[in-house]
């Protein structure tokens, strides 16, 4: 008989009941027999009087549904009572599922503890195994307290097999991470140590992996493993010490050469000379067997992984310059040729340690000759293999090859994908600084830069320039350069960068465009209609810089005094506070005699020679860069990818209570993506609502006069869910006893105006995985939707995340976004949910700072203009009042500014303007518009009148309309809050 033979006669029931779940055509059909095979395993364990065949056979059955993906509930003691049978197979099976069945933080778990004991005690080596292994699936506090010292002895027994050795070795590793404070490493110090000179390689391997964690908390306790490291290398590459058995495509245990190399990178260089030799010798072996490249695809991958760990360990080290010298030529011979390689991986890895090199100051022989290669390795197709290329390029720059390798990065630039470009500027920046041959040839370099990527260049970059530029003569040098920016602002098209540079470079200086004696003098009023040419286009910060300019102009050329009075005339009564300001204050200014103005327009002095700022922002960006890239798990779609840009990413915490995969920006509610002022309060993560439930679909509850008709609760915690996206942008969107969905939105200037991504985040509440996952969304005209790609499943207790990235190109929205998510669950759930993205048009609101009389000349200027009916809202609860205070501080939150009227305490006003893209400009769709809104209470404060007028077009009104009936029916709290300031969000802006 065969040995499936002799299993099927064995156990036959659970033969059978495997056939039948292999037979079932449906999922419907599957869970029925199971769930009836359930039903019969608990009826049995209820009875009671078992054999230990019959308990093994129920316990597999339990087992192999548990790996189907069942929750299993029951069964557990069953299982830890076939632990102490005295036939192994029972025994096998018992331990197979407590594996499976337990875990850490089981309240079954002290079941099993006296069992493991016993069979860690007994004589047989496949027995105690079965141990070993299940204490370190299951882990936990309470086995590393009562079993670790016992699996301490286990390893460092004298009588012990290697087998058992092995096990022990990573069971106590696995212990030892998660529990570090219930071992005492200095106990089994010596024993352990005495491992790597086993004669079983795999038992070396195993206390390799212990001692590399070990040893890496405090390498001064553990320096006895130094020489032990040293030696069995020396035996294993020197020495050829070593069996048949242990060659890997003739290459000796390439992991037991990784692991100990590994290991001495925890120490410093050894002082005894018989170390530093064995050392040596170690080194240039690995480095001679390296020489010769195979070429079978297995045995060149694990050569060139040890010797890549033992560049690391000589780079570590730093010995002296007659040790280490020859070590770096064999090495750079090495990596020379590795970057001629066809493998990318390669040619990835040897570029990893020129930037290793380079930073730790290692001078790397023939390094220069390796220009081109480099060069060409920053167009490789591998974008790892760009982006090191990159790195790579920036550190080698030096007084000789600094300018051509700016000229090098300056033709990438225009080709490298947009997540390097901003970094890229910043090095470009640098090196142009250090080693430019002139100021001409770093004006011109910098200009160019501001020309190629005028979006990724941060304002330090031209701060830097006008401090470099004002210690300067008045030359004609200078002039030139001037000249060069005059001709390149009279373009129609000029980036907004180089045009803060050209205003502030030509207020100090125009005068350098118009000598008395030269026949290409430059109009004073030429220069004045080149820079106003743009004006309208700036953003406010570059509009208030503008007006200085053109106050300086005046300063320079008197002629064009009418035209600057104009245009300062027009900001006068600007709803731009900051424009307002400096427009009065400009004009005074140009009525004071001519004296005054000279003397506070006299040209800036130049800037001490201080430390440039671009290094510092540099090292903050690669360093944001790393971190993102580790924690990084899923791809959202092209716009998301650099929400790093907003400011430091935050873990995301589940809502079920579980870390995210992924880090991104926080939006928090008061966060303003277009101001350069202050924000308002933001929330924080929702409160976990598992115990409420919720309905498949979602509709939007329209602000009407009257109450809503009293809903059902599911539908009731829905509107719940959904108002808080009004005021803040992190939150639930749905929730039920499958899944949980959870949503993060994000907005600001690194994504452009009216641009939303909503990153979704479904949490999987069940024990099983969820299969066919499809995530759809569906928009009006107005707004454009990319999603990114669904995962296939949702493992049981995760979360995966998709994001969706919504442009209001045509302006207010004629109707919600809504997303519509597919799954196959396991239990009588719905399988297809609709619901409403929380993509809102609210998010792009801006504050206009006006006092009460300019919003009441404005608000009666708009009343024939752009009528609007009131609304009448109550809040939701018997006895229910409406809250200014807090309707006032959630409206500063949401980027609106409240007016103040001492007179009437029962009006709240406000006033804001929407930051949209100039395409929903030119469709009249809302872009531009300004928001002016009144909400009145009664005298009770029982209910309020909500008025919205906005202009120039009236469609924005429904949507605040909305947002406002949100936050009075919905989440006005019961009582009156305490009194508080509203947190302060940071300025996407840096301003």
């Amino acid at each position: 008989m065969s040995k499936n033979t002799i299993a099927s006669a064995d156990m036959k029931g659970l033969h059978t009941f495997i056939s039948d779940i292999r037979a079932c055509r449906s999922r419907d059909a599957e869970e029925k027999r199971i769930n009836k095979e359930l039903g019969h395993i608990r009826q049995k364990f209820k009875e009671g009087g078992m054999s230990g065949y019959e308990r093994k056979k129920y316990v597999c059955k339990l087992v192999y549904m548990y790996i189907l993906g069942y929750r299993i509930d029951f069964g557990h003691v069953e299982a830890a009572n076939l632990l102490a049978s005295p036939k192994y197979k029972e025994k096998q099976i018992g331990y197979l599922a407590v594996t499976l069945l337990f875990n850490e933080n089981s309240d079954a778990v002290h079941l099993v503890v006296n069992s493991f004991k016993k069979d860690l005690d007994a004589d047989s080596d496949v027995v105690n195994c079965l141990v070993l292994n299940a204490i370190a699936n299951i882990g936990g506090t309470q086995l590393a307290e009562t079993l670790g010292p016992d699996v301490v002895k286990k390893l460092t027994s004298p009588a012990g097999s290697p087998f058992i050795k092995k096990k022990a070795a990573l069971c106590l590793l696995k212990l030892y991470r998660k529990h570090p404070s219930t071992f005492v490493p200095s106990e089994w110090a010596e024993r352990a140590v005495a491992l790597l000179t086993h004669h079983d390689l795999g038992v070396v391997t195993s206390a390799a992996s212990l001692l590399n964690h070990v040893v890496a908390e405090n390498p001064s306790a553990w320096i006895m493993a130094l020489p032990k490291t040293l030696d069995r290398l020396h035996q294993i590459v020197v020495q050829r010490a070593y069996a048949a058995t242990d060659l890997y495509y003739k290459i000796p245990v390439p992991w037991l050469q990784i692991k100990l190399l590994r290991l001495l990178q925890n120490y410093e260089p050894p002082h005894a000379p018989s170390e530093r030799s064995t050392a040596l010798a170690v080194l240039h072996a690995i480095l001679a067997a390296t020489q010769d490249q195979p070429k079978h695809q297995q045995q060149l991958n694990a050569l060139n992984a040890v010797f890549f760990e033992a560049v690391r360990l000589i780079l570590h080290w730093q010995l002296e310059p007659q040790h280490n010298a020859p070590l770096v030529a064999e090495v750079a011979k090495m990596l020379a040729r590795f970057m001629g390689a066809k493998d990318s991986n390669a040619r990835y890895l040897a570029l990893e340690v020129y930037a290793m090199m380079l930073n730790a100051g290692v001078p790397i022989p023939g390094l220069h000759a390796l220009e081109g290669t480099i060069v060409a390795a920053c167009r490789d197709r591998d974008n790892s293999v760009r982006q090191q290329a990159l790195d790579v390029l920036y550190r080698m720059a030096d007084a000789t090859t600094g300018p051509g390798i700016v000229t090098e990065l300056l033709r990438l630039l225009g080709t490298t994908e947009a997540s390097t470009k901003e970094v890229l500027v910043l090095r470009i920046a640098i090196l142009a600084e250090k080693f430019a041959p002139s100021f001409e040839w770093y004006f011109h370099t910098l200009c160019e830069v501001l020309l190629k990527a005028p979006e990724f260049t941060s304002d330090d970059v031209w701060h830097r320039i006008v401090q470099r530029f004002s210690a300067l003569p008045a030359d004609n040098a200078t002039a030139d350069m001037l000249r060069m920016l005059y001709e390149q602002v009279r373009l129609p098209s000029c980036p907004e960068k180089l045009l803060c540079l050209t205003m502030y470079l030509l207020g100090e200086r125009a005068d350098a465009l118009c000598p008395d004696d030269s026949a290409n003098a430059v109009p004073p009023t030429d220069i004045f209609h080149a820079l106003y040419y743009h004006y309208t286009y700036l953003a406010p910060a570059a509009k208030a810089q503008a007006l200085t300019t053109f106050v300086k102009l005046v300063n320079l050329f008197p002629e064009i005094k009418p035209l600057v009075a104009q245009v300062l005339s027009e900001h006068a009564n600007d709803l731009d506070l900051e424009l307002q300001e400096r427009a009065c204050e400009y004009l005074a200014l140009l009525r004071a005699p001519d004296h005054v103005l000279i003397a506070i327009c006299e040209q800036m002095p130049a800037y001490t020679d201080r430390q440039s700022a671009l290094e510092s922002r540099l090292a903050e960006k690669e360093a944001k860069k790393k971190a993102g890239a580790a924690g990084s798990t899923t791809t959202a779609p092209p716009s998301p990818t650099h929400a790093e840009a907003s400011g430091p990413p935050q873990l995301l915490m589940d809502t079920m209570g579980q870390s995210a995969k992924a880090t991104i920006p926080r939006g928090g509610g008061g966060a303003s993506p277009y101001s350069a002022g202050s924000g308002g309060s933001g929330g924080g993560i929702m409160d976990d609502l598992l115990g409420m439930s919720a309905s498949p679909g979602y509709a939007p509850v329209p602000v009407s006069p009257t109450p809503a008709a009293p809903a059902a609760n599911a539908a009731e915690a829905q509107q719940r869910l959904f108002a808080r996206f009004f005021h803040a942008r992190e939150g639930v969107v749905y929730q039920d006893a499958t899944i949980q969905i959870g949503a993060v939105v994000d907005v600001g200037p690194h994504l452009g105006p009216g641009v939303a991504n909503v990153v979704l985040y479904l949490g999987n509440k069940t024990g099983v995985a969820l299969d066919a996952v499809q995530v759809d969304v569906a928009s009006c005209p107005e707004v454009s939707v990319q999603v990114s790609d669904a995962p296939r499943s949702i493992a049981p207790g995760t979360q995966e995340r998709v994001g969706i990235a919504c442009a209001f190109r045509g302006g207010a929205p004629s109707g919600p976004v809504q997303a519509r998510v597919r799954f196959a669950a396991p239990v009588a759930t719905p399988t297809e949910l609709v619901f409403r993205l929380p993509a809102l048009l609210t998010y792009f609101c801006d504050p206009i700072v006006a006092t009460a009389d300019q919003w009441a000349a404005q608000w009666a200027r708009l009343a024939a203009v752009a009528p609007d009916t009131p609304v009448v809202l109550r809040p939701a609860g018997v006895g229910a009042r409406v809250h200014l205070a807090w309707l006032r501080q959630t409206l500063e939150g949401m980027r609106w500014q409240a007016i103040e009227d001492p007179a009437d305490p029962r009006v709240l006003r406000a006033c804001a303007k929407l930051v949209l893209p100039p395409e929903a400009v030119a469709a009249g769709g809302g872009g531009g518009q300004f928001c002016l809104l009144e909400v009145r209470c009664s005298d009770t404060f029982a209910e309020c009148q909500v008025t919205v007028r906005s202009a120039p077009t009236a469609k924005a009104s429904a949507a605040v309309k909305e947002a406002v009936g949100y936050l009075v029916t919905v989440s006005m709290p019961a009582v009156a809050p305490a009194a508080a300031a509203a947190a302060v969000a940071p300025n996407p802006f840096g301003l």
